[in-house]
């Protein structure tokens, strides 16, 4: 059975450099996930948001066990 494209929201927060960025699109681009909204903003020492991501259910996970594991990341968890 394929696995069907959905829609979800990932919580991020990310460390406040271009790298940081940088490596969240490029990770959401391996995954062959596309972003339909993304939405940060700085608080204190850290950017924190969210990005509504589509594409295979199994990929937008994917997507966030590897974001805990980057330094980039200070966090990732997908919303219900």
């Amino acid at each position: 059975m394929l696995s069907q494209e959905t829609t979800r929201v990932v919580t991020v927060t990310l460390r406040p450099s271009n790298e940081a960025l940088l490596k969240a699109t490029l990770l959401l681009k391996q995954g062959g996930l596309t972003v339909e909204r993304m939405e940060l903003r700085r608080e204190g020492d850290a950017l924190r948001g969210t990005i509504v991501v589509s594409g295979k259910e199994g990929k937008i996970r994917w997507f966030v066990e590897k974001a805990r594991t980057l330094p980039y990341f200070l966090g990732a968890e997908l919303s219900d």
